[in-house]
């Protein structure tokens, strides 16, 4: 049984590899032209998730503590948790959040005491 996120990147990939335009792919597999459009927009950002974390890490310096993070943004480094799907932002009010690029989410990066919310010191990473 192959589960979700594998789905949803064949479908990504076989849109790539075999159609020209989403009109027939979602012909083919009898889904609306919206729907398939959906189903290839996640699977782009799921396979475009699963690339970056195969990359080496060659390029970026990891293992970052939250005063790094933020003196990184505050420079305007790009900042990651665990891959580059999940983005270190600081918004226009002053906080400091980990937005989901897949599904336009937003946590805050710590919690009320100052310490991680989600995840370990060693995962967040900053490109170098």
């Amino acid at each position: 049984m192959k589960i979700m996120r594998s789905q949803l990147k064949e479908f990504y990939l076989d849109y790539v590899n075999n159609y020209l335009t989403v009109e027939k792919i979602a012909e083919h597999n009898e889904i609306a032209y919206s729907y398939a459009e959906t189903l290839i927009n996640i699977g782009k950002a799921l396979h475009e998730a699963d690339i970056e974390l195969s990359i080496p890490r060659l390029v970026s310096q990891w293992n970052l503590d939250i005063k790094q993070i933020k003196s990184a943004l505050d420079k305007g480094t790009k900042v990651y948790w665990a891959n580059k799907g999940y983005e270190v932002i600081k918004d226009n009010i002053g906080q400091y959040l980990i937005h989901c690029t897949m599904n336009d989410t937003y946590v805050g990066l710590t919690k009320l005491d100052g310490t991680f919310r989600n995840g370990d010191q060693e995962q967040f990473f900053m490109e170098v």
